[in-house]
């Protein structure tokens, strides 16, 4: 999945959007369909080019830098 192309992203998340259409049009409560999208996006987001969610960050607040994540 690493070595998707920026073509082959979209086509992954044009086919979840689908997916989540069929689940509303058949009924499904929101919440049951909204978390495949966004944690899609969310994968995608953080394994492009194999970078870390920081690398990727284009804004970034002067605060945060040097902040870990987790419990450091």
């Amino acid at each position: 999945m690493k070595d998707m192309t920026e073509q082959q992203r979209l086509e992954l998340i044009v086919e979840v959007v689908r997916w989540c259409q069929r689940m509303r049009a058949l009924g499904m409560p929101r919440s049951c369909y909204t978390k495949a999208l966004r944690e899609s996006v969310f994968y995608l987001w953080t394994t492009r080019n194999g970078s870390s969610k920081e690398k990727l960050a284009r804004y970034r607040s002067r605060a945060s830098l040097g902040i870990g994540h987790g419990n450091s």
